[in-house]
């Protein structure tokens, strides 16, 4: 008999050819696997930060997001219904206020130093950073050198 692993269960294959039984072919035990192979180890101590630059601490900005997510609600109704200046470069600063925050959330989260090393993160960050500076740009020029956001939206709403 060959021994594949140690326990107590034991189980045993015969061959069989009508109402005669053989003597057992090979024996063989069954070992049940180890909670310690099973369960990953954990710790319930807590995990250093990978980044300490506070700027990308989107916690400490929280309230402004909630309250800015708020102000849009208010803002985009008086800017379309009174289309000037004023609500047109409020609309342009808190939209691009309120995109950048919630994509720099995004590209904190999922583009993390631990999976891409600290140069992409720093690109990716570094490219949101343009893209808001870009749209603002686009939307002061929209709202400067053309007809403004509040109309713009009231020509898209006659189209």
């Amino acid at each position: 008999f060959s021994k594949v692993s140690t326990a107590s269960f034991h189980r045993y294959d015969f061959l069989q050819t009508g109402n005669e039984k053989c003597a057992p072919l090979k024996r063989f035990e069954v070992v049940p696997p180890q909670l310690s192979q099973i369960v990953r180890q954990f710790s319930n101590k807590p995990v250093a930060k990978a980044s300490t630059g506070h700027h990308h601490d989107h916690s400490k900005i929280w309230t402004y997001e909630k309250a800015l997510s708020a102000g849009l609600v208010m803002i985009y109704p008086l800017g379309i219904m009174y289309p000037n200046v004023l609500f047109d470069i409020i609309m342009a600063v808190s939209s691009v206020m309120h995109m950048h925050w919630g994509f720099e959330a995004i590209v904190v989260d999922y583009v993390r130093p631990v999976m891409f090393g600290n140069l992409i993160p720093k690109i990716t960050l570094g490219l949101l950073y343009v893209l808001s500076i870009f749209t603002l740009v686009g939307l002061f020029n929209l709202t400067f050198n053309n007809s403004g956001i509040g109309n713009g939206i009231r020509l898209l709403w006659k189209i």
